[in-house]
């Protein structure tokens, strides 16, 4: 099997609405031999937007295929740790930790598993990935 890449919101989301490029991405992905998981901090981002109304019905059931489906990866203590850790490295290199703790807590899952970060929203991750290099984006 080829590599296992984690599922960022922003493709969860994709996804769960049908989008058709992100729905090939998938497809080339998982016949490559690739693997999908998805972290639980993105199960706790897609569920929020579920309850706010930024995620319609259909796209919840889709959401919800894709839960049943793929492993959900939780948050053990070590994952924790190296969360903390890309926190004070954000903040020590005065590059604003605040409002970015989804990020941290899924990147530091990807770094903690040994994963790829399957994401359309790079720039968001990137701050991080020169900080910590252990971080991978998948070639998504």
């Amino acid at each position: 099997m080829g590599v296992t890449a984690l599922l960022d919101t922003s493709v969860l989301t994709s996804l769960a609405r049908n989008d058709a490029a992100e729905l090939e991405r998938l497809r080339v992905w998982l016949q490559a031999g690739n693997g999908l998981a998805i972290p639980r901090i993105t199960a706790y981002e897609f569920r929020r937007g579920v309850l706010c109304g930024a995620v319609d019905s259909a796209a919840d059931q889709q959401g919800k295929l894709f839960f049943a489906h793929f492993l959900v990866v939780e948050l053990d203590p070590a994952t924790w740790e190296i969360a903390a850790d890309i926190w004070a490295a954000l903040y020590l290199a005065r590059l604003s930790p605040k409002r970015r703790d989804s990020d941290i807590l899924i990147a530091a899952t990807v770094i903690r598993g040994g994963y790829e970060l399957a994401t359309t929203n790079k720039a968001d991750f990137e701050t991080i990935r020169r900080l910590r290099p252990s971080l991978t984006l998948a070639a998504w």
